[in-house]
């Protein structure tokens, strides 16, 4: 047994090798992402380098969180799991399911491209495992943490779960594919061109997701712990920055991190949390408009607005109006 300074010493190493764990499978996982984009095309077959990496990835992370159990079994003790890992171990039960089935549907079905790489069975159950794998740190901390400040494996943690949601959402996001110019960066399967009026269908709705995975993200932080200066910047360069890498509009990235810097600044101006709901309003309604402000104003200085100025300018007011709903769900 440790004392209770050794405990917290070994439980906050565990938690940052988690989170460590997790980031290096986040970037296999957005490798693979790529590749499925770019060079799945003349890559018919699972065994790939980007899989490779991929597994790598997971097998390391796997282990770390398997540590505890394998020390248990080895001393005889009865089986500790750390708090708020049990549904980590799940997950990792999940992704090997999810592993061999993807291998087995990639070897009937080929291997997806686009749309259907982000809605495949198989890479949802690998989402919904990775949800389960990454969030490990912050249940861990939400569980036991008394300190003021968000914990860094917590905020790790946080961050690369919403980031993994916001890259299999980013299907419909308007900084990977740019609805607003009038083109998209793919095409229908059937190699149509999607009609005007469902590109700025598909384009709102983007708007709509894309905020809520990032601002029901910063939320759920503030509400619970003070997040350090560079937290948006973090969260906005890794959930939707990716996206834009996949898809070649890296144009976009400049507006995504200074969206993030003001993020930054207005949660250190204002300091939301729930017992300042007030505060936690101005920055539900702030951020996202400001973000999706930058957005358009870069498509108009770099490429070309195609939407009429009722659409984009309401987009930016709607982003607005979304973050500051979610606001009232945070903190009713």
């Amino acid at each position: 047994m440790y004392a209770t300074g050794q405990h917290v010493d070994v439980s906050n190493r565990f938690d940052w090798a988690v989170a460590g764990g997790s980031a290096l499978l986040f970037g296999g996982i957005m490798l693979d992402g790529w590749a499925h984009h770019n060079v799945s095309s003349v890559l018919e077959s699972p065994f790939t380098p980007w899989h490779a990496v991929l597994y790598t990835g997971f097998a390391v992370l796997a282990a770390i969180l398997l540590s505890p159990v394998v020390r248990s079994w080895r001393s005889t003790r009865p089986l500790e799991i750390p708090p708020g890992y049990g549904p980590s171990l799940l997950g990792v039960a999940l992704f090997l399911v999810g592993a061999a089935a993807d291998m087995t549907w990639h070897m009937i079905f080929g291997i997806e491209v686009d749309l259907e790489a982000a809605l495949s069975p198989t890479h949802l159950l690998l989402l919904f495992s990775g949800v389960l794998i990454f969030s490990g740190p912050l249940r861990s901390a939400w569980l036991t943490s008394r300190d003021e400040v968000a914990p860094l494996p917590a905020l790790v943690s946080l961050i690369l779960t919403s980031s993994l949601i916001g890259f299999f959402a980013e299907f419909g996001s308007v900084f990977s594919n740019l609805w607003p110019t009038g083109r998209t960066a793919t095409q229908l399967s059937s190699g149509a061109e999607v009609p005007a009026e469902a590109g700025q269908m598909i384009g709102v709705s983007g708007v709509l997701v894309t905020t809520t995975v990032t601002i029901g993200t910063i939320l759920l932080l503030v509400r619970r712990w003070r997040p350090p200066f560079g937290a948006v910047t973090l969260l906005y360069a890794l959930s939707i920055v990716p996206g834009s890498v996949v898809h070649g509009t890296e144009q976009l990235v400049p507006a995504v991190l200074l969206a993030g810097l003001f993020g930054d600044l207005v949660v250190r101006r204002v300091r939301p949390s729930s017992d300042r709901p007030a505060a936690l309003r101005v920055v539900g309604g702030t951020v996202p408009a400001v973000l999706y402000a930058l957005y358009f104003l870069t498509l108009a200085l770099t490429d070309r607005i195609e939407w009429p100025v009722e659409l984009w300018a309401g987009s930016i007011l709607l982003a607005g109006a979304a973050g500051l709903l979610l606001s009232y769900l945070a903190v009713p």
